[in-house]
């Protein structure tokens, strides 16, 4: 496409014959292994380095009057300089994909000049475009355009990502307002996965030094921030044929149908390549050097949390991921009288370790050990 075909495209998008979507994605649910399947599609656009696009365009917006300037910051200052994923890549895992940045700026200046009105939707069409031509894409076999937003998990990263694209909805309710006031008629997909699994994989994966895990945060970012999601597009009158949730472990273990029905989702063919990870057409082989894999892989459903967490940790899980995992339709931590008289004879075994040296006061000491007692059994029967 010429520049004017690409500036009616931009600005006539809504009327055109393509959609777009966003993945909305948080650590340690198959963000970045979802997006690089989709990448392998000829009739998907997806930029593999652009995670935050919407609190890069709050950050940067203020320098718009100068469109260099502006595009220089965009490339150099924004999630799009990240370098996630893009190396060890191919099949030896000895290539890297690199972006020639001089020739993306030139191109993406020469469309934003074309436009008669540059704004975050036109700008970030137009970043595609740009992405594509210099990549050599078929621009008029691409069908849909994906945007990936990825979530960190963590206080800080609430602060500096969730905050500059949400508004406040019923109380603190977090709303993914801004796509879908720029395109009403976007598709959102979400991806999820068992609670209790995402969590020890996400503690896994941070290796807190002092053993300290923000499960609160976990809980919020991973799962709660979906569901107040979803509840706001259902009250905005937000279709539901619009968005969907894919499970991690549907995507593993029935990796062809899950992939098939997405494909319908996002209006484009099914291809086999959709079973494929790349990074613009390089394989990706994951981003756990402990586990290389292309593509999906049932091993990797493990449920680990089942065998490699204590009692504790999973009465502490269970407590503020249970009602999330039923809603999803995963199991549950099932309390029995059996694991709870296990559990409270841990905990009594951690009392009298603790206080030891009050076994020269019996009477007291008793006192204290049966109200622990009947306390647990109180609470959890």
């Amino acid at each position: 496409m010429n520049n004017s075909e690409l500036k009616d495209y931009i600005e006539n998008f809504d009327n055109k014959d393509i959609s777009i979507a966003f993945l909305f994605t948080a650590c340690r649910i198959a963000s970045i292994l979802l997006m690089s399947l989709l990448d392998s599609h000829d009739e998907i656009l997806i930029i593999p380095t652009v995670f935050f696009y919407y609190y890069d365009w709050e950050f940067l917006e203020k320098n718009l009057d100068d469109i260099e300037s502006f595009v220089s910051d965009f490339i150099n200052k924004s999630s799009f300089s990240w370098g996630w994923c893009t190396d060890n890549l191919g099949e030896n895992r000895d290539q890297s994909f690199i972006i020639d940045r001089k020739k993306l700026a030139d191109t993406l200046v020469k469309i934003l000049k074309s436009l008669d009105k540059i704004d975050r939707k036109t700008f970030l069409l137009a970043l595609h475009y740009a992405y594509a031509v210099i990549q050599g894409k078929d621009l008029s076999k691409i069908k849909c355009i994906v945007q990936h937003h990825h979530f960190f998990i963590g206080l800080m990263g609430f602060k500096l990502l969730y905050n500059q694209i949400t508004f406040k909805f019923s109380g603190n309710t977090p709303v993914f307002a801004q796509p879908f006031s720029d395109f009403p008629q976007a598709k959102l997909i979400c991806t999820v996965r068992h609670p209790f699994d995402s969590f020890y994989s996400s503690y896994k994966a941070s290796k807190p030094k002092d053993g300290f895990f923000d499960l609160n945060t976990f809980k919020y970012c991973i799962h709660e921030l979906f569901f107040d999601l979803f509840t706001s597009l259902e009250q905005r009158g937000i279709s539901g044929k619009n968005f969907i949730y894919l499970k991690f472990e549907s995507l593993h273990k029935n990796s062809e149908l899950t992939m098939s029905e997405l494909a319908e989702f996002l209006g484009v063919k099914y291809s086999d390549s959709l079973l494929k990870s790349t990074i613009n057409g390089l394989l990706w082989w994951g981003n756990n050097p402990g586990k290389v894999v292309n593509g999906t892989n049932p091993a990797l459903v493990t449920e680990d949390w089942k065998t490699q967490m204590d009692l504790q940790a999973k009465y502490i899980c269970s407590e503020l991921l249970n009602d999330i995992s039923v809603e999803l339709g995963y199991e549950p931590f099932v309390v029995t009288e059996g694991n709870i008289f296990s559990f409270i004879s841990d905990e009594l075994e951690g009392y009298i370790f603790s206080h030891y040296q009050e076994l020269d006061d019996p009477v007291n000491f008793s006192d204290n050990y049966l109200s622990l007692r009947n306390t647990l059994i109180n609470y959890y029967l």
